[in-house]
């Protein structure tokens, strides 16, 4: 990474995390995301589907466990979205 960046993306005064919150800053400045109405992540129930993937297969939860992080994660993104 360019140093320069540095100057205008400073390191913010948290006791803790303060990386992790300049890499937050940087990467949502840097990164660009584009919705195409034919992409595979643009279906609701695919991505419903994909997350429960993630927790139940890759993550090793339970059932139980996986359905309500994926009621949670879903419940984020309407707040997100419509509040």
């Amino acid at each position: 990474m360019k140093s320069n960046l540095f100057n205008k993306y400073k390191f913010p005064s948290n006791k803790t995390k303060e990386d992790y919150v300049l890499w937050l800053k940087l990467s949502k400045n840097f990164v660009l995301w584009r919705r195409l109405d034919n992409q595979l992540s643009g279906s609701t129930f695919q991505k419903l589907k994909d997350a429960f993937i993630v927790y139940n297969k890759y993550l090793k939860f339970n059932f139980l466990k996986s359905l309500v992080f994926t009621i949670i994660l879903s419940s984020n993104f309407l707040i997100k979205r419509y509040l």
